[in-house]
Parts: C-alpha cells; structure tokens; sequence
C-alpha cells in the first residue's frame, strides 16, 4: 500500500498531545464537548516530497458546546489558505459566519437571522460591513405557507 502522507491529529492545544486514534471528521459536537477538546489540529508528512517533519495543514477551535468557532487552514509552506470564524445562539444555530483573510482582516460575513427556532433570514455583507444580498426561507405546513413578512422574492 504507497501511502503519500500521513495525517495525525493533535487534541487539546493546551495539553499539545497528539490523538491518533481519530480522523478529522470522526469528532461529533458531543465527543468534543464531552472530552473537553478545545482545539483540533491535523498535520501532514509530505513524504513524496521528501519532507520528513509534519507541517499544520488545519486548526479548529471549539466552544464548551462542542461546536466550531474558527477554523483555519494552511499550505505545506505554513501560509493560511483559509480561515473562518462562526458564532452561535443560545440553541446552537450558526448566526454569524465571518471569512478572513490571511492577516485576520474581514473579507466577509454571513449573518443568518432565526424566529421561532426557524432559519427565516440571510445576509451577506462585504469586508467594509456593507450588506450586498439577502435570502429569505419559506416554509410550508400542511398545505399552508408561512413566509417571512420582510419581502417576496420574485414579485
């Protein structure tokens, strides 16, 4: 079996251990949050390329709920190639996603607006915190529509 990289996943940051007994994506909101897991880091060996030290390929931070609240990628040369924050509410709903650039400054934001635990609202800003689009969600019971009294799409 030619295995061009090995991955291993760092646990707690502040403890600095490495967990190799998880795949990134095998941690649910419940283990973290049970485990007390604050961050998550995955870094790679580029053996094909004859790097022989593990290079931080991704970050992920999380609150006491188990949920991401920055998640921050990198190249094999250590320069972020992707770096994102989300914020929540007091049930767990992403209502902030904000994306930066590789300095820390706002590239954009997502704001995701809720009403009776429903997503009803999106809004999209610029760097500059201007809003430059909005999406609104319908929703249909039992024949009936409800819909948000902000605006109609399409009329």
């Amino acid at each position: 079996m030619n295995v061009s990289r090995i991955i291993l996943i760092s646990g707690a940051l502040l403890t600095g251990s490495i967990l190799m007994a998880y795949s990134v994506s095998g941690q649910s909101s419940k283990q973290i949050r049970e485990r007390g897991i604050n961050c998550q880091t995955v870094l790679e060996v580029f053996i094909e390329k004859g790097m022989d030290k593990p290079v931080i390929e991704k970050k992920e931070m999380y609150n006491e709920n188990g949920n991401i609240t920055e998640v921050v990628e990198y190249n094999k040369k250590g320069n972020i190639t992707n770096w994102q924050k989300f914020e929540y509410d007091e049930d767990e709903n992403v209502t902030s996603e904000t994306q930066l650039d590789n300095k820390g400054r706002v590239v954009s934001r997502i704001k995701t607006i809720y009403e009776n635990k429903l997503k009803t609202e999106k809004q999209y800003f610029d760097g500059s915190d201007r809003m430059y689009k909005k999406k609104f969600f319908k929703y249909e019971y039992s024949g009936q529509q409800t819909t948000p009294d902000k605006a109609e799409p399409n009329q």
